[in-house]
């Protein structure tokens, strides 16, 4: 094999690996991120005891879609993969008064967390989870 061959064989043998650690390196970088977000939060009644198995709605505003959840033993309720948007939220158990909190705005990326407290609510915070 001439030398300019050789040459030529090494070179591109390099610059392949060099291409192919790069792509493994930088690719989970460039996946995309989830494009939705989500409310959470606690439901206690009015002397703050947690109440558990309470009924907990997502009202998309625009496109009236509802997302169901249900509060664990712990009174925590979790609405994941909302689509960006306004929504409302409804709390109900029995014994509690009813609860609706409009708007929500659920963002990408973010967690909107919605205590609610005998009918009283508020926001704790809104954090990024990507």
């Amino acid at each position: 094999m001439p030398r300019l061959a050789r040459l030529e064989l090494k070179v591109l043998s390099r610059t392949c690996l060099v291409t192919g650690l790069l792509t493994a390196v930088l690719a989970p970088r460039a996946w995309p991120q989830d494009a939705r977000g989500r409310i959470l939060g606690l439901v206690t009644d009015s002397s703050g005891a947690v109440v558990p198995g309470a009924a907990v709605t997502a009202v998309q505003l625009e496109q009236n879609t509802t997302t169901p959840a249900r509060t664990n033993t712990a009174g925590r309720y979790d609405l994941p993969f909302l689509l960006p948007g306004p929504y409302r939220l409804e709390v109900s158990a029995p014994g509690l008064k009813s609860f609706t909190r409009a708007p929500i705005e659920v963002r990408v990326g973010e967690s909107a967390t919605v205590d609610v407290l005998s009918g009283r609510t508020w926001f704790q915070n809104r954090i990024s989870f990507c």
